[in-house]
């Protein structure tokens, strides 16, 4: 065997410029989280490619095929329908994942919902799914390697397992998603030319489908029968190959936001589809060139018989395309499972240190021998799904995809589900034939979603559902209604029928007359059709032509019709389109006995329903229109038969493709009165929805406040009445909860150039934007900034009485403010100016744009015409930015650009109610350490009360937060507190310390410690705290921190700061980026230790000084 001829260089070199860019590509990962996800860096369109390439899978589409060719068409039906399930998905499901940024991999995901346990198990199950899913795709590459390339399968596939796990533990994923890339670029490019080779040697498509048409197909009487019907089921209703498998759920973590999520999902529907198209017409072109070769070797004996030189080296190429995609990102994803989802938090529960990054890589290696054995014990890929898709898949699909959806986590109904799934799978096992073993998956699905639901509902007596975007948590439930009233809203009454036609063509403004004069027209110019019709149906198609005459020249007098009438005419527009067109065409085509002319005809106004229908409409009327025109041609004592030639069906299947494609991009109708309508109806829902919630925020934290002025209380607020007054009217009336997200400026910039068009000028403006900025993307709350610029658009338009065209001019800008302890200081951020005139001269653009904090700059008159403005002033205040009103020309506004830097997170809790979570009063360690607290006073002169107060707010405040040790977060200052006792026993020192972390991190605010603790624990906790409390709190750099703390001269602040500092050093190994432990080592070396060392405190500063060496000295 020559093993260098052209087939053989065509593949030596695929595979070493595969490996040599992945290797390039993977060069100098920094730490785990670049090492998984390439810290979100790659660019959408690689993520989704990579996704795509990872969703087709050589083993489910080869192995598939093989069926394809013993079990006929039902296989191939059960695989290409898989796109339903993606896009739908890609709708409804996917995009909610971006809400899991925190998350590196589906063990992250399910543990941030069910607990650490939880994390154990999915990393488990995920290193199991796996396992054989690359052992499957193993066996395939084996296999083609023995029959095309003569090289013995179990060498192919010791080297091949080994090499790709090699290769994917140097790089990671950003090796793979490269490789990913080009491979499906290659496979993209060589699959056609495969495919049309293979067809025309087979004599064509139509020779193909000739021949297979005269076959019997064994669909239902095949043996395989119920797999099948199992497999379209369980694939097409539940996302098991998303959910489940943690190479796919990783892709979808790497996306940035949600809008990449759909695009991942959506690829994915059209493109494995497609290829599992082709590789259905390979098969079937192969069966009729080799009609006696086994399925199982079909395909091979196609590229190595048929295929000359050169082209058998491509299709072999564009095979270990798919194969070393699928494998290297399961191996990679076994590595990464076993340890960062199993072995890595066993050991941080038992104190035990490793290095990660390199546990992973040298697992994925050491892993890589598994699937290799798999597939040389296997050879049917078959008897390795059972495991992935019959028990790992069901014990993680229904929680999974209830908690991203918003099902609130319940670890109770996670643990009794994933028991009862697996005792069902065992009794499965053990009981049911080989012959029924496929249904194993719907039954272990059955019975988890069962469980899992039914707990869920009798433990909350309903769906509990959390919105992840606003943090809010509210409970569904079904409503009641008698059955009377059930069944009078399902029955389908002539009354809803035409409420319902009223409702769909008030919303897309249907040209009645126009359409009525259309239709006329075509009655009478295609007259040689019509005289073609045979002589016993000529009397029928002149009484068909009269009725349609007739309902059209109604429509076109629909202008004449009685007031009493005009209800009913949205039902009689419908009921002329089924008439006129679906009926008519369909009679037509049966009567003239399948004549080309009446299937061109019926495909022009094919193409015509599309634009005129929405798609319910569409389906409905086309349906009853082909229904009624086969029953009436029945009646006529006619035969039904379709004698159309080949060339005839290809060309109406293709046109009707043709048509849906080319309806969905360019011809369907979204006329601009329904755009309009439909859009201000979502906005002003929007707004209302808005307002609403509002209320009730403010209703909800007056009701707090209340609650919060009891007797005890009010004694001690007469000195600071005034501040906290003045506090609580800005949570009332000007502070707003923002939804913080990154905005595309020129996707936000698409929107702003529709505002003309969504309001109700008397006269639309003319909008021009000036693009002067080189900022690309923005943080802000996309529907809060929207309204600025549509308040803005319509109250300057309001004044505009010359209709002076509107201009919106972006600028690059800095806004600056001022610290309070740093003198001369200015805090620079870089920001986008956004100014909206009608004016052809600008106003002057400031240097630097300058924000007092401590004030707002809402205007204090509230007049209806200026309400408008009253509530950009506070949008913008909230955003922390400028705004300088003209009136009425000219407005501008200045906003930052990382919109975080300066307003912290904690600025969207200042209203949330706050309560103590019973699950962590009672945590273990915080009791331990509450009692060692405790331990410590007796016997000092701190007032036990006081202490006792002060953990009662910090178990209230940071109720529900967790460490990332997964320890409750309150336990964090308990322990400084403990930590400070042994360098001071001073009471106000010790009660800073436990409130020294609820300013920078709840609602919480200075004003309020001062009320209740006095002036030294607040001058303390302000000093100590990671931001200016001023009524809109400001972020500080570290710098800025650093200032204060050097500046301040009272030796309890800095005792309480190191005592946080060395709790902090303490637990570091829980940080998950070594990157990030070492940025505060080294700060803590530079700084705090000589600072401790000023205050003579020996052994903190020993201490603080060892901790930071041994981070220092971790490796990657």
């Amino acid at each position: 065997m020559n093993y260098f001829s052209i087939d053989y260089v065509i593949i030596y070199a695929f595979i070493a410029i595969s490996l040599t860019i992945g290797i390039r590509a993977g060069r100098k990962v920094k730490d785990v989280a670049d090492y998984i996800l390439a810290n979100r860096s790659l660019g959408k369109w690689a993520i989704s490619l990579s996704y795509v390439t990872t969703s087709i899978s050589g083993g489910g589409i080869l192995a598939t095929s093989t069926k394809t060719y013993s079990e006929w068409i039902i296989a191939g039906v059960a695989i290409v329908v898989t796109f339903m399930m993606y896009v739908v998905a890609g709708i409804f499901l996917v995009p909610k994942i971006a809400h899991f940024k925190n998350c590196l991999t589906l063990g992250d995901l399910i543990a941030s919902m069910y607990g650490e346990k939880s994390k154990l198990v999915t990393g488990i199950l995920g290193f199991l799914t796996v396992i054989c899913r690359a052992g499957m795709d193993l066996i395939i590459l084996g296999t083609f390697c023995d029959m095309v390339l003569y090289i013995k399968g179990s060498w192919a596939i010791v080297v091949g397992g080994f090499v790709l796990a090699i290769y994917a533990a140097h790089g990671g994923i950003k090796s793979i998603v490269t490789t990913d890339v080009s491979q499906f670029l290659i496979l993209l490019g060589i699959t056609p030319i495969f495919v049309y080779f293979v067809l025309h040697a087979a004599g064509g498509i139509e020779a193909v489908f000739t021949q297979l048409a005269t076959q019997d197909l064994p669909i239902t009487r095949s043996e395989n029968f119920s797999y099948y019907l199992t497999y379209f089921l369980v694939w097409n209703l539940f996302p098991l190959g998303i959910v489940s498998n943690p190479a796919t759920m990783q892709r979808l973590l790497m996306a940035r936001n949600e809008k990449e999520l759909k695009e991942q999902s959506l690829l994915a529907a059209v493109f494995a589809p497609l290829f599992k198209i082709a590789t259905m017409l390979l098969v079937f072109a192969g069966f009729i060139i080799y009609p006696n070769i086994p399925d199982n070797m079909l395909v091979a004996h196609i590229m190595q018989v048929l295929l000359p030189a050169g082209l058998k080296g491509l299709a072999m190429v564009s095979l270990l395309a798919v194969n070393m995609s699928i494998t290297s990102s399961c191996l990679h994803a076994a590595g990464f499972s076993i340890i960062h989802d199993v072995i890595k938090p066993i050991c941080n529960k038992r104190n035990v240190q490793i290095n990660e990054l390199a546990g992973i890589r040298w697992a994925t290696i050491l892993v890589g021998s598994i699937p290799i054995m798999l597939s040389l014990l296997y050879h049917d890929v078959y008897k390795l799904f059972i495991i992935p898709f019959g028990l790992c898949g069901p014990l993680l699909m229904f929680p999974s995809l209830a908690g991203i959806m918003g099902l609130k986590p319940d670890k109770q109904a996670f643990y009794l589900a994933l028991i009862s799934t697996i005792i069902t799978f065992s009794l499965c096992e053990l009981l049911l034939p080989t012959s029924q073993v496929c249904y194993t998956i719907l039954l272990t699905i059955t019975i988890n979603g069962l469980t899992f639901f039914g707990t869920h509902l009798i433990k909350n007596k309903g769906f509990a559902i959390i919105n992840r975007t606003a943090g809010r948590e509210m409970l569904w439930r079904p409503r009641k209604k008698s059955f009377m009233a059930s069944l009078k809203q399902i029955t389908f009454t002539p009354t809803h029928l035409i409420k319902c036609a009223q409702d769909l063509t008030s919303q897309s403004g249907n040209p009645y007359t126009l359409f009525g004069i259309f239709l006329a027209i075509n009655y009478l110019i295609p007259y040689p059709l019509w005289a073609n019709t045979p002589l016993p149906y000529q009397h029928t198609m002149l009484v068909v032509r009269l009725v349609g005459g007739i309902l059209c020249g109604s429509l076109i007098l629909q202008g004449k019709w009685p007031k009493a009438w005009m209800p009913y005419l949205p039902i009689f527009w419908y009921v002329t389109i089924l008439f006129c067109i679906p009926f008519t065409n369909t009679l037509m085509y049966l009567i003239s006995n399948s004549r080309i002319e009446w299937l061109i005809s019926s495909l022009c106004f094919t193409v015509f329903l599309f634009i005129l229908l929405d798609w319910i409409s569409l389906l409905a009327i086309s349906t009853l229109g082909i229904g009624l025109g086969l029953v009436y041609f029945k009646l006529l004592g006619g035969e039904i038969g379709f004698s159309t030639s080949f060339m005839n069906k290809y060309l109406l299947i293709y046109q009707l493709i043709f048509c849906w494609v080319a309806s969905i991009v360019f011809l369907r109708r979204k006329q601009l009165v329904f755009n309009k309508l439909a859009t201000q109806r979502d906005y002003f829902k929007y707004i209302q929805q808005d307002t609403g919630s509002r209320l009730v925020e403010t209703l909800k934290y007056r009701e707090g406040l209340l609650k919060e002025l009891d007797a005890q209380q009010i004694a001690i607020f007469d000195d600071v009445t005034a501040a906290y007054i003045k506090q609580a009217i800005y949570r009332i009336t000007d502070y707003l909860r923002l939804d913080v997200k990154t905005i595309i400026l020129d996707d936000f910039l698409d929107k702003v150039g529709e505002i003309p068009k969504l309001q109700d000028f008397i006269t639309p403006p003319e909008v021009y934007m000036q693009h002067a900025t080189s900022i690309k993307e923005i943080q802000a709350d996309e529907h809060k900034l929207y309204d600025v610029l549509v308040n803005s658009i319509s109250y300057i338009q309001e004044h505009n009485l010359h209709n002076n065209p509107i201009k919106i001019i972006l600028e690059d800008a800095l806004l600056g403010h001022t610290i309070a302890h740093m003198k001369d200081y200015t805090k620079k951020l870089e920001a986008l100016q956004i100014t909206i005139t009608t004016e052809d001269e600008l106003p002057l653009k400031k240097d630097i744009y300058m924000i007092d904090s401590s004030k707002i700059s809402t205007p204090s008159h509230h007049e209806a015409k200026q309400l408008p403005l009253v509530e950009n002033a506070r949008i913008i205040d909230a955003h922390y930015g400028y705004i300088h009103v003209t009136l009425p020309h000219t407005h501008t506004y200045v906003i930052p650009v990382n919109l975080r830097k300066i307003r912290g997170k904690v600025m969207e809790l200042l209203t949330e109610p706050v309560e103590a979570d019973q699950d962590e009063l009672n945590h273990p360690l915080a009791i331990e350490l509450e009692k060692q607290l405790f331990d410590k006073l007796n016997g000092t002169q701190v007032d036990l009360a006081v202490i006792q107060k002060a953990l009662l707010i910090i178990k209230k405040y940071h109720g529900g937060v967790k460490r990332k040790s997964g320890e409750p977060f309150f336990t964090h200052p308990i322990a400084v507190a403990l930590i400070l006792l042994d360098h001071t026993q001073d009471q106000d020192t010790v009660v800073g310390a436990l409130l020294h972390d609820t300013v920078e991190d709840t609602s919480l605010s200075i004003t309020q410690i001062k009320a209740l603790f006095g002036d030294n624990v607040a001058f303390i906790v302000s000093k100590v705290t990671n931001l200016e409390d001023n009524l809109r709190r400001i972020s500080l750099d570290d710098h800025e921190n650093l200032h204060r703390l050097t500046n301040c001269e009272d030796n309890r602040v800095t005792l309480v700061k190191l005592s946080d500092r060395l709790h902090n050093m303490r637990t570091i190994k829980h940080h998950p980026s070594l990157n990030k432990q070492k940025n505060i080592a080294n700060e803590t070396l530079s700084f705090f230790v000589p600072m401790a060392k000023q205050l003579n405190r020996v052994n903190m500063a020993t201490e603080l000084e060892i901790l930071c060496v041994e981070v220092l000295n971790k490796k990657e």
